[in-house]
């Protein structure tokens, strides 16, 4: 069965608005299909390059995911352990103080946005993770306040958990937006995790 319509989020869940059949072929069952690439209602921001990790300057530093700045302090590899494609980004364990994956930086015009990827545990360990972002000074500079989901998001080794995080910007924004990987904490075991096929809309 083929649909068309809208993506959107309801209590963090996929779904369709206003969708329509587009054509439907009988079979005989199969593999539950994975859910699709997160793409919330709302514009695709092409800003965010290579949200699918498929691309690498080296096995160490996906395109796009560098900032100029601090914002970027975890150490990556390349994972073909991957929801699609062939590749995931691996965040190395944080040890003792958190860990960003961060893009590079990007200007963004004022409105509300919705930042999801998909993550997993390397582990049977309890993991979590949350999206967010840092604004960029003029100068290259980062301020000292990183923007986050108010709440970590449970993952596990099972299979690929959608994280996402809404934010509103006032004005031009320049920015990089972020993954967390926690340190050690009564809430998180530092390990490594997967994150994949990553999007940013508009709404």
């Amino acid at each position: 069965m083929t649909l068309t319509g809208k993506y959107k989020l309801y209590n963090n869940k996929p779904e369709i608005v206003d969708a329509q059949l587009v054509s439907f072929t009988k079979g005989d069952g199969g593999d539950t299909p994975e859910p699709p690439t997160p793409g919330p209602g709302g514009d695709e921001v092409t800003d965010l390059v290579n949200g699918g990790f498929e691309s690498w300057e080296n096995d160490t530093v996906p395109t796009g995911w560098k900032s100029a700045s601090t914002a970027s302090n975890a150490k990556l590899s390349q994972s073909s352990d991957a929801r699609t494609g062939s590749y995931a980004c691996k965040v190395m364990a944080p040890g003792t103080a958190n860990k960003r994956l961060a893009t590079q930086e990007i200007t963004l015009a004022a409105g509300s946005y919705t930042f999801s990827f998909y993550a997993k545990c390397t582990t049977a360990d309890k993991c979590q993770t949350k999206g967010g972002y840092v604004h960029v000074n003029d100068d290259g500079s980062i301020t000292d306040s990183y923007q986050y989901a108010k709440a970590y998001t449970d993952i596990n080794n099972n299979g690929w958990t959608l994280v996402s995080y809404d934010f509103e910007l006032t004005t031009a924004t320049k920015l990089c937006l972020l993954v967390m990987n926690p340190k050690n904490s009564s809430y998180s075991v530092s390990q490594d995790i997967l994150i994949d096929d990553a999007t940013l809309v508009k709404k």
